[in-house]
């Protein structure tokens, strides 16, 4: 067993349930890559259904051609779950 990164509890991974819950809900949070600072892309809202499955669930923007391979923000974006957006990358 290991100490948590977190809280020094003895757990299996890096971090307990807790730590890691905390943990990724501040590494989230943090937009990192220019596209997601971009105005034009933050307006775009997250309502409606999941283009692929149709679930209406933990929904998020998807770029169909990435901005570092010469995509653009204001276009070519797709709403997708969590899991469907998981999938294309």
């Amino acid at each position: 067993m290991r100490r948590c990164r977190g809280c020094g509890q003895p757990t299996p991974f890096a971090r307990c349930l807790e730590c890691e819950r905390i943990y990724q809900r501040k590494r989230n949070v943090q937009l990192k890559r220019k596209a997601y600072r971009d105005p034009n892309y933050l307006a775009i809202p997250l309502v409606g259904v999941c283009q692929d499955c149709g679930s209406a669930v933990d929904l998020t923007r998807h770029h169909e051609r990435a901005v570092r391979y010469g995509g653009s923000v204001a276009d070519g974006i797709v709403i997708l779950c969590r899991t469907c957006n998981s999938r294309r990358q």
